[in-house]
């Protein structure tokens, strides 16, 4: 019995280090806590089971309405050992930074903690009056992990009432994983139409999914047109150079094809995420070595909702 223990903790070990190897921020499970965005009173967000072997992510963004400072609480229930990483970010105006901060963290500083989890384990985040505040849990456990959120003290099981406009629950997939065809140099990302964002949601992606597309080609350079509204753009690469991270939280203007790139590399696996903040879809061209430069052709957007634009970031 003890020997099968031994081998048991052995497999989540190597299972664990190989996710750390190259894309080991990447989710297969995601869930999201976006409704209601704006909180007005306590009560409880988003609850779900992470399961065993499952790199997941959990993901917060909300806006403290209630005219008072309060606390986000998220609890794990199970037995199991964890490795989690998380963080937060809050601001009363600079929603850009809030969402670069959450994506930068993943990103760069990605950096899971083991944790012993018996029965429970609760963790608190400072929530303070017309702060939004945005973070994640990322989890990948041993065995199954009950979680649930809520935000003050609560003296029964009041869950808030959801909004229509954002999204609450679990988006089934963490990551939406692309092969790039050979004749194409441009890839999409957070394309999802609004008026679709409930029946769509599982198809096409929204905020906070990974995008992972395989490259494998030799680029210069790479181009970066945000699309639907002001948009940062975050990436991180694979290449026979070594591994390459663009957090640099520079916010840029729509249909203004800028270039954040410029090396001769052979790109393996390009991947990056709609953050929070930014708005969507936006493009990411790469120029193959050796061919001319050229632009994106312009085309036809529904239109987004720029009115809800709120930031005292200059955008370039």
């Amino acid at each position: 019995m003890r020997f099968r223990f031994i081998v048991w903790k052995l497999i989540f070990v190597l299972l664990f280090l190989n996710f750390k190897k190259v894309y080991s921020f990447e989710p297969v499970l995601m869930f999201f806590s976006n409704s209601p965005e704006y909180v007005k009173s306590n009560g409880y967000l988003i609850s779900g089971t992470v399961s065993p072997f499952t790199p997941s992510l959990i993901y917060f963004y909300h806006l403290n309405d209630t005219g008072e400072d309060k606390k986000i609480y998220i609890k794990f229930n199970g037995n199991a050992e964890a490795f989690i990483d998380f963080v937060f970010s809050s601001s009363e105006n600079n929603y850009f930074k809030v969402g670069n901060d959450v994506g930068k963290k993943i990103f760069k500083d990605f950096k899971p903690t083991k944790f012993f989890i018996n029965g429970e384990h609760l963790f608190e985040v400072d929530f303070k009056s017309k702060n939004l505040v945005s973070g994640y849990f990322w989890v990948f456990s041993n065995g199954r992990l009950d979680f649930e959120s809520w935000v003050g003290n609560v003296d029964y099981r009041y869950v808030l009432p959801t909004d229509k406009k954002h999204v609450k629950g679990i988006f089934g997939v963490g990551r939406i994983i692309t092969f790039l065809p050979s004749d194409m140099n441009y890839m999409v990302v957070g394309d999802i139409p609004l008026d679709g964002i409930e029946t769509n949601m599982l198809l096409k992606g929204s905020y906070k999914v990974f995008y992972h597309f395989v490259v494998n080609r030799k680029v210069n350079q790479i181009f970066f047109s945000a699309r639907g509204g002001p948009s940062i753009p975050i990436y991180y690469f694979n290449s026979d150079c070594g591994q390459f991270i663009y957090t640099s939280g520079n916010i840029y203007k729509p249909y203004n094809e800028v270039k954040i790139f410029e090396r001769n590399v052979f790109i393996r696996d390009f991947i990056t995420q709609s953050i929070g903040a930014s708005f969507y879809p936006v493009y990411y061209r790469l120029n193959e070595y050796g061919l001319d430069e050229y632009t994106l052709d312009e085309y036809t957007l529904d239109e987004y909702r720029l009115d809800e634009y709120r930031s005292n970031n200059e955008f370039k």
